[in-house]
């Protein structure tokens, strides 16, 4: 009896951790947000990036342009953005120098929200 009750617990060790397989990343299309508008040079880096990583994850990667106040529409949309992995944000270094009172009147969780990325 104690015999079976061990090869039990071992076929369960072997089995049941194949149910808790991760899925593949991405499974879906994943939504890259570029906070200037079409035709500039953020927009072309962030458009080359896109389709690199589309041919990279064999998902398509959309080119979202989201211009306006400074860059500052995209960034809070990103800030916005669902935590699962599907929206990619194109961030350029002078967005860390820009005014603070910007910022704060535009939303006040950008700063949080960007803090952990740099």
């Amino acid at each position: 009896m104690n015999a079976l009750r061990r090869l039990l617990a071992l076929a369960c060790a072997i089995v049941l951790p194949s149910f808790a397989l991760a899925q593949a990343y991405p499974v879906k299309p994943v939504r890259m947000i570029i906070p200037f508008p079409p035709g500039g040079p953020t927009d072309l880096m962030g458009r080359m990036a896109a389709d690199r990583l589309s041919r990279a994850w064999g998902v398509q990667v959309v080119a979202d342009n989201r211009g306006g106040a400074g860059g500052n529409i995209g960034f809070e949309q990103c800030a916005k953005s669902p935590p699962d992995g599907y929206t990619v944000c194109m961030v350029h270094v002078p967005y860390k120098g820009q005014a603070q009172s910007v910022i704060d009147q535009i939303s006040g969780q950008i700063q949080l929200a960007f803090n952990t990325a740099v």
